[in-house]
């Protein structure tokens, strides 16, 4: 069959062959286009193939052509003859009846060819396409994992600040090392706080919550988790004031934890105590597996070995005579999240200060002849005065009276009263001078009133000539501590001691106004009130002519 001239070079199978060595011919077939039945095959020998056979690929599909076979009787139409060349020469199908029979050509029908190679463009067609897709997915893997990392819970830190510092407190990002702490510094999660004697500290959280410690004391912010704040109460005693919401809020304290189902408790970590008081709702100790309700205690370690690990009712009085709990009452009246919610804090308030008054009066024969007993005797420069203590308690210390009339009441008006805070002194020196007639007693004092009064004892002062000369000198200063509390800084002498006067109009003075009677060592004070505004002032006192020089004036608001 003659080809037309456009399928002369397009449709024909060459295959090149090589001579490997003198046993035979290794064929190569190298391109295999689309064929049709009577195109040429083209085969390529090295120079030392011409008088050897040919082995075949047994990968290809052959027939076997004779040499009398005509090309349309063929399905393949091409018929391979060797060449007397040695460089691989091409034979044509025209040299057919010269072909060496034993030399097989490679027959292919044209339509299993065209149907092989269909198929075999759709698969590679398919191949190229999976590897696209393929190819597409590797790049787009980044970004799926980029969006998995940007879709990762992060933990939402809640903001707290230290609101207040009574006195000094100082932070440490490890317990150790100690740095100066100042009201409005921001309070971090994971920082120790601590407070040195006679100071407190608040850090409100930004919920409204507040943590308050008292003087001695040291916690540790564990976690400031928006869903769940952790303390270390370290040392001392931590006031939690919590607003209601649905975070979780626990203290840790020794080997406890306890966590608040309310409002309102306080931790303790003393030496002496170690546990939880409730004023508000109910707390859940873990360790114990217990839940303490409002107005009850629980103390892991206590002074008293039979108030431990069970729980115990919080008195009226206990309350009245704490004064960290009384200030974080006063505290927690003023705000309005909390003034509504003060639970077993009400407690505080259930006497007046008549009532309470009117008790101690009534208390009075009984309470010094079985508690304490007091003696008085002269010096040349003043009385001293001497007590026994029996059956009560005076934890706080003593209160020493001193007043021109019969049975002296401290905070009543004409009533000089020094404090002693050690609970085992038994006696004190008054200094007087005046050769005047004075009145004495000694009660113990629960921190913001006196109980057990002892016997009154009268006796009159030595008469010291020239004593105008030992009078009061130099300056004071006056500034609030706390609440109802007030400390002044003494330069010069004080040797009758000081004046706490206090009234609603400036400028205080005294006689007159209100006042409190406090020793030469004093430095703090308080008036006796509980609400309202105060102008408050403090004299060196001369016992026998009054307040003779006055610092400052203050405004204290409770």
């Amino acid at each position: 069959m003659d080809k037309g001239p456009e399928e002369s070079d397009e449709n024909k199978i060459t295959v090149r062959v090589e001579s490997t060595d003198d046993n035979g011919v290794e064929q190569d077939v190298s391109q295999i286009d689309e064929v049709a039945a009577d195109d040429t095959v083209q085969l390529s020998e090295s120079e030392d193939s011409e008088d050897q056979g040919l082995e075949h690929n047994d990968s290809l599909e052959s027939d076997t052509t004779s040499p009398d076979d005509s090309t349309e009787g063929t399905e393949f139409g091409a018929k391979y003859e060797p060449s007397d060349s040695t460089d691989g020469d091409t034979t044509t199908a025209d040299d057919t009846a010269q072909q060496d029979p034993a030399v097989s050509a490679f027959p292919t029908s044209p339509k299993k060819s065209r149907k092989k190679l269909a198929i075999g463009s759709t698969l590679a067609v398919v191949g190229v396409a999976c590897i696209g897709v393929w190819t597409l997915l590797q790049d787009k893997q980044p970004e799926i994992a980029n969006t998995s990392s940007d879709t990762t819970p992060k933990v939402t830190l809640m903001g707290a600040d230290v609101a207040l510092i009574d006195g000094t407190a100082q932070v440490s990002s490890d317990g150790s090392d100690w740095q100066a702490l100042a009201a409005g510094d921001t309070a971090i999660q994971g920082m120790y706080y601590r407070t040195d004697d006679d100071s407190r500290l608040v850090v409100n959280l930004d919920d409204g919550s507040a943590i308050r410690l008292n003087s001695s004391s040291t916690v540790r912010l564990d976690s400031l988790d928006v869903t769940n704040v952790v303390v270390t109460n370290v040392e001392g005693e931590a006031y939690a004031r919590l607003v209601k919401s649905d975070r979780t809020f626990s203290v840790k304290a020794g080997d406890e934890t306890y966590t608040a189902l309310g409002t309102a408790y306080s931790t303790l970590n003393t030496n002496e105590t170690k546990g939880v008081e409730v004023y508000e709702s109910t707390v859940k100790l873990t360790k114990a597996d217990v839940d303490v309700s409002e107005g009850k205690y629980y103390y892991t370690d206590a002074k008293d070995a039979k108030d431990e690990d069970k729980l115990g009712t919080i008195s009226a009085k206990q309350l009245q005579n704490d004064e960290f709990i009384k200030w974080n009452y006063t505290q927690d009246k003023k705000n309005k999240e909390f003034k509504d919610d003060l639970g077993y804090l009400v407690k505080i308030d259930e006497k007046t200060d008549d009532e309470t008054k009117d008790d101690d009066k009534e208390k009075e024969e009984t309470e010094s002849a079985n508690g304490i007993s007091l003696s008085v005797s002269k010096y040349d420069t003043g009385v001293k005065l001497t007590w026994s203590v029996k059956g009560v308690s005076a934890s706080k210390g003593f209160k020493v009276l001193k007043s021109s009339y019969a049975n002296p009441v401290f905070g009543k008006d004409g009533t000089d009263a020094t404090y002693l805070s050690d609970s085992s002194t038994r006696s004190f020196a008054w200094t007087l001078k005046d050769g005047k007639t004075y009145h004495f007693r000694v009660c113990t004092y629960t921190g913001d009133g006196c109980n057990n009064y002892s016997n009154d004892v009268a006796v009159t002062a030595p008469k010291v000539s020239g004593s105008d000369s030992s009078g009061p000198s130099g300056s004071v200063l006056l500034q609030q501590k706390y609440d109802n509390k007030v400390k002044w800084t003494l330069t010069g002498s004080a040797p009758d001691g000081y004046k706490l006067v206090w009234s609603k109009s400036p400028n205080p003075t005294y006689p007159g106004d209100d006042a409190r009677y406090y020793n030469e060592g004093s430095s703090i004070g308080e008036i006796s009130e509980n609400s309202g505004t105060y102008y408050v002032r403090v004299c060196l006192y001369k016992s026998d002519y009054g307040c003779k020089i006055y610092s400052n004036q203050i405004v204290v608001n409770l």
